[in-house]
């Protein structure tokens, strides 16, 4: 069993997508941002506006060998000092998604979705508290990416808004705070292993000393 904690490595990693408009779904066109040093992850109306931002994090897993068993993931974030808004009894949502078509593509661009997908996790705004750190375990980890990118999504639950609803976090572009971290738990597949205790011989070492 191993472990490896994975931080977003660069400014185009972390960000958010965006659409605002006067009706709901709002039907603006779609904006990226990934240069901002806080993560926006909204659906609120406030002035006659929604807004409906998804979240947005790749991680380079290559670290982790191809053909490894994945038995966890836990996702490590810092809320920043802006106040969480939860007008209507919302809870943050988190799918994985292709951080591969991310990479590949060098853009953000068509990433955003009106609702975002529970299969990663599912956390009550209610309670949560701002510029605090949080370790949220991840379901279905086997989607961690070994050898490659891995992509998760985030958005608030529900559908139209009547006020506030949204939550926001340090990115990596922040010169003071943390960025957002992805800790991988994994098992070597058995070919790894055996190809490592190979090499682990011909090189001479002994092991029960």
């Amino acid at each position: 069993m191993a472990s490896v904690e994975v931080h977003i490595a660069a400014s185009g990693d972390d960000g958010r997508v965006r659409k605002v408009g006067a009706t709901y779904p709002p039907s603006g066109a779609e904006e990226v941002l990934l240069t901002n040093t806080i993560i926006e992850i909204q659906r609120h109306l406030s002035g006659g506006t929604y807004r409906n931002f998804c979240g947005l994090l790749r991680f380079d897993t290559s670290v982790v060998p191809v053909g490894s068993t994945i038995t966890s993931a836990t996702l490590g974030v810092r809320t920043s000092g802006t106040a969480i808004g939860d007008a209507d009894g919302r809870t943050l949502d988190a799918e994985w998604y292709s951080g591969n078509a991310w990479a590949d593509s060098g853009t953000a661009t068509g990433t955003y979705v009106l609702n975002v997908g529970t299969d990663a996790l599912v956390v009550d705004l209610t309670g949560l508290t701002t510029v605090t750190d949080y370790n949220w375990s991840l379901t279905n980890p086997e989607n961690v990416v070994a050898g490659g990118w891995t992509g998760i999504r985030l958005g608030i639950s529900g559908g139209q808004p009547t006020g506030l609803n949204e939550i926001f976090l340090y990115s990596w572009d922040h010169s003071t705070q943390p960025e957002p971290t992805l800790t991988v738990t994994y098992e070597l597949a058995a070919s790894k292993i055996a190809t490592l205790s190979t090499r682990a011989v011909g090189l001479g070492y002994r092991g029960g000393r």
